[in-house]
């Protein structure tokens, strides 16, 4: 094909793709097109075989021993439809075994055009030993030879049709990290098989029987595993045309086998053979590559095996094994197949291993490999943990942690990779798994329907993995309550996706198990127990929360023990008897509760008690509480004519069995059924936990700050403050008031206020009380956003330029300039505007808190008149720490030092610390705006949060005067009390000063109880 000819087509191509749309749906950039025209170009053309009509065709020498590699050229089909490098969508889900649907999975080889791009050195044609195609140029000569001599006979002439080097043998060892690197194993077998790169493929699996002997098998892909053996010498190529690769991560029992040695040399001595190393390199030495010598290697002739490549380093070794060891980088395997097709200059590393040396050492591991065994068997939770510590990348500590939060399975790890670690790898999943913290069990979830041949026949194994006892309640402690409570809320709003649930976070999914089908339960089953247990873990408000959610209920309906339960459902009295056959039954000292739902509760001398860990077995119930400290078996019956109870001949319902109590050990222990009105059977009314039900536009996300607490050391004559800081975290959201343009200082922190009761106002006998502080009464509050600072000056501007709603707003009003200082000079009503533009820019109900919500989340569950304490410093706070002569006023107050005055507003945020609820600067700074009307005391105040208004109808034009709270830099410490109420005449709504400012709140949605 001519030039000219050459061009036109390809440009017939390119027009073609155009116009079908298919470089635009398939987005194929000008090197796309470049490589895909080159691929049909190295693969050629198929042609239909030709008959042979002469035996005495001139042909080349037939079926040369070894290859004859020379360039060919055949003719390029551009109809042919471009290859297809996009990734299969087959692999973008896979089944989830903690949860019984489908979860993403990114693509485990997102490298997978360079990778191929790399292998090009391998994909060189040599003449076929069996197939052949015309030989246009040969055969149209001789028909021009026969018309010169007058022959009627037209004898065509065929030749070696052209075809790739080499021929492939995949060997993927199976062991029990397999698993991890499924999916990047079948990606990479995906690319050797269809990227036209060898002749053929075959695949092969390496594994170890029970016997640890070594077995080599065919590998089936989405079929039932082959069970056939071959022998390790059908991997050999007669004809000097193979090549093996060994998959493998290096690290099981396989490699402390003196077997693998010996076939990897036959394999070497017979074609190039390399391990592609799972790991990265710099792993190789925890594997048992550490046996060996790292070398690179190089070759100048294609295809020689592994014994005659070149090594400049004089290892003086008798035995030697040479092995390239590539990895999954396309640098990497680019290295290898130069070296492969005899690219003299370019090297790939390798590892030399001294067979002799590996011989002994394969003996000593025989005598020690028991004994390390017994070590890791024998280690505690504690030392499993500071193992993997200390030799865990940092992702892969990260990810174990996350794991720990959920059930333990690969497609739930990979949840956590999309949304959580994307950087993260299959490696550091490797890790992981293989540190010894996660066991495998037999899979209780699985069919027991299945007969034991088809279970052994199946493709993917029953087993589920977990962490080994305790270890997941170290990981709990050691991560982040925010990063478990996030890693619990993906997986959470995952299923709830998927099972069409209106509950997207954790606790509002487990709080309302009783509210789902049946088979939403079973799907809920394996995630709702870890989730529970993860809970109990983290202590304090998460135990309690577990405690007031039932999943045990969930895992009788799963069982089917409904009609048990409702049959046996009731009040039993209970007898114990102590001391075994000479003991004597004491009567009614227990009570057992059994509903129709199957909560079980449990009334001793110790308390009452909700039964954890029930287990049901026919009719008898086991279980276990107070941390496993406490258990029980029995056995429920109807009638009995033993004398197992008090008397012969006993009717009813029934029990029998035991407990066993700390320091007491076993005790007999008895029951019968006592009718009891159900209106009394209150027992198994269950709180519910609160579950706050967040705006869908609202995305939360988790802050973390400090909190301080102010101690008197009054050890001494002078009171000396000691402030002790701690680290806190709170959940939060972020509006972004730059339109558009997200710049730090106008995003606006709404941190979260969990409702509450609490006290409002302040006692009688707090220093510097007020008659109208009181009467202190109790306040329900329902949960809102409240601004983590006062609103600043950049926010202010930022507002100012919005749409007008009611009122013009200047855009620079404050006295301090500053775009963190809090902006000051603004009226009630100027406050209420911006409220209100905001409100209409966000879709989101932004206004001025209410004096009860103001103080509640001040105080941030403190009784003391700050929240530092029974005190305040100005290292913490903006006020006047100076004595006022003309007031009589102190600098200090109570027990707390004299301090500076700094006599202007501090930038918001700038003294480090916070309340428990993440709320910066509500003692000093700047007073702050409260919707509420002016009141001389509380008698009458509402009770319910809300703000105190006479006419809330036309709050905008209400011209009574409100309440300022917080106190300012101008204040002395008293004003800056939590309960301290600034509403005297000159707080109308329409004043400003240098010291009034205000923060704002936001709805949260709606509670459920």
């Amino acid at each position: 094909m001519s030039k000219d000819s050459s061009y036109e087509a390809v440009e017939r191509f390119v027009n073609i793709l155009e116009d079908s749309g298919l470089r635009k749906r398939l987005e194929l950039s000008d090197e796309d097109i470049a490589d895909t025209l080159w691929l049909a170009l190295q693969m050629g053309v198929e042609n239909t075989q030709i008959r042979e009509i002469s035996p005495k065709t001139e042909t080349p020498s037939e079926n040369p021993k070894t290859p004859v590699f020379q360039t060919v050229e055949p003719s390029i089909n551009i109809y042919t439809p471009p290859l297809d490098l996009s990734p299969q969508k087959s692999q973008n889900e896979e089944k989830i075994e903690g949860l019984p649907f489908q979860a993403p999975a990114a693509p485990a080889l997102p490298n997978k055009l360079q990778i191929s791009r790399a292998l090009r050195p391998l994909m060189r044609k040599v003449p076929s030993y069996s197939r052949r195609i015309l030989d246009v140029e040969a055969t149209v000569n001789r028909i021009v030879d026969a018309l010169i001599v007058e022959q009627e006979i037209w004898i065509p002439i065929t030749k070696p049709q052209p075809e790739r080097w080499l021929n492939l043998e995949l060997v993927v060892e199976e062991n029990r990290s397999s698993f991890i690197w499924q999916e990047t194993i079948n990606e990479l077998e995906e690319i050797l098989n269809s990227y036209g790169i060898f002749r053929t493929v075959r695949s092969w699996n390496l594994l170890s029987n029970r016997q640890n002997n070594l077995q080599l098998v065919s590998r089936k892909k989405g079929k039932r595993k082959n069970y056939c053996q071959y022998n390790y010498r059908e991997l050999y190529q007669s004809d000097g045309r193979g090549l093996i690769l060994l998959i493998s991560d290096c690290v099981s029992t396989i490699w402390q086998q003196e077997t693998i040695y010996q076939w990897l040399q036959k394999w070497s001595n017979q074609a190039p053979t390399a391990i592609m190393q799972l790991f990265p390199e710099r792993l190789w030495l925890s594997s048992e590559l550490g046996l060996g010598y790292k070398v690179q290697l190089s070759a100048f002739n294609p295809g020689v095996p592994n014994s005659k490549l070149i090594c400049r380093e004089d290892l003086d070794i008798e035995q030697a094994l040479n092995l390239p060891i590539i990895t999954l980088e396309s640098a990497s395997l680019k290295e290898w197949a130069k070296v492969v097709a005899g690219y003299g200059k370019t090297q790939t590393p390798a590892i030399v291993l001294d067979l002799d040396f590996i011989k002994e050492q394969v003996n000593v591991k025989e005598q020690v490999n028991e004994t390390i065994i017994s070590q890791y068997s024998e280690a505690s939770p504690e030392a499993i943990v500071d193992r993997f510590l200390a030799t865990a990348s940092p992702t892969a500590q990260r990810l174990a942690g996350l794991m720990a939060a959920v059930p333990v399975s690969l497609p739930v790890v990979h949840l956590i990779q999309k949304t959580m670690l994307p950087k993260s790898t299959a490696i550091n999943v490797a890790e992981v798994f293989l540190s010894g913290m996660i066991e495998r069990k037999k899979n209780i979830y699985s069919p027991i329907s299945l007969h034991q041949e088809e279970v052994n026949n199946r493709e993917t194994d029953e087993y589920e993995y977990d962490f080994v006892p305790e270890v997941r309640k170290l990981l709990n402690q050691a991560m982040r309550l925010a990063e478990t409570e996030n890693v619990l809320d993906v997986v959470s709003e995952y299923i709830a996706e998927k099972i069409d649930s209106p509950f997207k976070s954790f606790t509002a999914l487990l709080s309302n198990l009783s509210n789902l089908s049946q088979e939403q339960q079973v799907n809920l089953l394996p995630f709702a127990h870890v989730a529970t247990e993860v809970l109990h873990n983290l202590g304090g408000k998460y135990a309690d929360f577990a405690k007031k959610i039932e999943v045990n209920r969930l895992q009788k309906i799963i069982d089917g023990n409904l009609p048990f339960f409702q049959l046996f459902a009731g009040e039993y009295i209970c007898a114990v008897k102590w001391g075994g056959e000479t003991g004597i039954w004491h009567e009614g000292t227990e009570n057992l509760l059994i509903s129709t739902q199957g909560e079980v509760q449990f009334r001793s001398r110790f308390g009452l008690a909700v039964i954890q860990n029930l287990a049901v077995q026919k009719q008898t119930l086991s279980w276990s509480f107070d941390n496993n400290q406490t258990a029980a078996s029995i056995t429920l019956i109807e009638n009995s004519e033993n004398s197992y109870f008090w008397e012969e001949n006993q009717t009813g319902k029934l029990f029998e069995g035991w407990l066993n109590y700390p320091n007491e050990g076993r005790i007999d222990f008895r029951g019968k059924f006592v009718i009891i009105d159900p209106l009394q059977f209150s027992e198994f009314t269950f709180e519910s936990a609160t579950i706050i039900l967040i705006d869908d536009s609202i995305k939360t996300q988790t802050f973390y700050f400090e909190v301080a607490i102010i101690k008197v050391n009054q050890s001494n004559s002078d009171n000396i403050l000691e402030i002790d800081r701690s680290p806190a975290q709170a959940i939060g959201f972020v509006e972004d008031l730059g339109r558009g343009i997200q710049l730090r200082k106008t995003q606006l922190e709404m941190m979260l206020i969990p409702g509450g009761t609490f006290a409002m106002g302040s006692p009688a006998e707090e220093l510097e009380h007020r008659d109208n502080e009181s009467p202190q009464h109790t306040v329900t509050v329902q949960p809102f956003f409240m601004g983590k600072y006062p609103i600043t000056q950049a926010q202010w501007k930022a507002v100012a330029k919005l749409p007008k709603v009611n009122q013009d707003l200047k855009p620079e009003p404050s006295n301090f300039k500053g775009d963190n200082l809090p902006v000051e000079q603004v009226s009630w009503y100027d406050a209420v505007e911006f409220c209100d533009r905001i409100s209409k820019h966000t879709s989101k109900s932004y206004r001025l808190p209410s004096e009860a919500e103001w103080e509640y989340a001040c105080r941030a569950g403190t009784t003391t008149p700050f929240y530092f304490g029974e005190t305040i410093t100005t290292d913490l706070a903006n006020y006047r720490g100076v004595d006022n002569e003309e007031y009589k006023w102190s600098g200090s107050y109570g027990q707390g030092p004299k301090g500076i005055y700094r006599e202007k507003t501090e930038e918001v945020g700038s003294f480090g610390v916070a309340n428990a609820f993440g709320l910066y600067d509500m003692h000093g700074n700047v007073w702050e705006w409260c919707l509420d009307d002016s009141h001389d005391s509380y008698e009458g105040a509402p009770t319910d949060g809300s703000a105190w208004i006479y006419d809330k109808d036309n709050t905008y034009q209400n011209k009574k005067n409100t309440v300022l709270l917080g106190g300012s830099w101008d204040n002395n410490p008293e004003d800056c009390r939590s309960a301290y109420r600034n509403y005297y005449s000159w707080a109308g709504r329409g004043i400003f000063y240098n010291f009034i400012g205000f923060r704002i709140v936001c709805g949260v949605g709606r509670t459920l109880e």
